[in-house]
C-alpha cells in the first residue's frame, strides 16, 4: 500500500458492493483490500476477480485481515452483529446506512459536476460550430474572389497576346494576378482542412457528452 492510501474490506457483493467497489477502485487515495461474500457468483466478487483484486468467502477470514476500514455492504443487521462481535479492536467498521449515505453523497457530487461538465462541453461544441460554419462561408467567398482573379488573369494574357509587343507588360501583371490567386486558393484550402479539423473535434465532443450521459445512466 501507497503512502497516503486508505486500506478498506469491502463485506458484501450484491448491488451495494459493486456500487461501492466501482466507486472506490477509481480513487487513487484508497486501496480495497478484499471484497468477501458466499456466493461466489455475486457481482461484486465477479468484478473484484477482473479487477485483480482479493476475493474471501469467510466472513472471519475477512476480518482478521489488516484493513484501516471495512464496509458493511449487505444491509444486514445480523451480518452487521457478527462484523461487531468478531472483529478485532483496531477494525473500523463502516455500517451500511453510514456507506450509503457517503455513496449517495459523493453520487450527487459527481452528477452535478458532470451535468456542469456536459452544459460547458455543449456550450464550447456550439461555438467550434458556429465558427466552423462562418470559416466554410468565408472560404467559399475567397473561392468565388480567386476563380474570378483568375479569369480576370487569363483574359488579361489573352488581350495582352492579341496587341502584341505592346501588351508585354500588361501580360507580366497578367501573369503576376493568376499567381496570387493560385496562392490564395491553396491558402483557403488549408482553411478548409483546418475548418473540417475543427468539426471533426466537435464530433468527438459529441461522442464525450453521449458517455457523460451514459455513465450518469448507469450509476443510477
Amino acid at each position: 500500500m501507497e503512502k497516503g492510501e486508505f486500506l478498506i474490506g469491502i463485506v458484501g457483493g450484491g448491488k451495494g458492493g459493486f456500487q461501492i467497489l466501482k466507486l472506490f477502485s477509481k480513487s487513487p487515495l484508497v486501496k480495497i483490500g478484499y471484497v468477501c461474500d458466499l456466493d461466489a457468483n455475486a457481482p461484486a466478487i465477479v468484478e473484484a476477480k477482473r479487477l485483480h483484486i482479493p476475493v474471501l468467502h469467510n466472513l472471519e477470514s475477512a476480518l482478521e485481515e489488516k484493513t484501516d476500514f471495512v464496509i458493511e455492504a449487505t444491509g444486514s443487521k445480523k451480518v452487521l452483529g457478527v462484523m461487531k462481535t468478531k472483529a478485532g479492536e483496531n477494525v473500523c467498521i463502516i455500517p451500511h446506512e453510514m456507506a450509503h449515505f457517503f455513496f449517495s453523497v459523493i453520487f450527487d457530487l459527481n452528477r452535478t459536476a458532470n451535468g456542469n461538465a456536459i452544459n460547458d462541453i455543449r456550450f464550447i461544441r456550439e461555438g467550434i460550430e458556429k465558427n466552423a460554419g462562418r470559416i466554410n462561408r468565408q472560404v467559399q467567398d475567397i473561392y468565388s474572389i480567386t476563380r474570378g482573379l483568375h479569369m480576370v488573369g487569363l483574359n488579361a494574357r489573352v488581350e495582352a497576346a492579341r496587341i502584341g509587343q505592346q501588351g508585354l507588360g500588361f501580360d507580366i501583371v497578367a501573369q503576376e494576378v493568376q499567381k496570387s490567386a493560385s496562392k490564395v486558393r491553396v491558402i483557403s484550402e488549408e482553411i478548409d482542412d483546418i475548418s473540417e479539423s475543427i468539426l471533426s473535434l466537435s464530433a468527438t465532443v459529441d461522442n464525450s457528452l453521449k458517455k457523460l450521459a451514459e455513465d450518469d445512466w448507469a450509476r443510477q
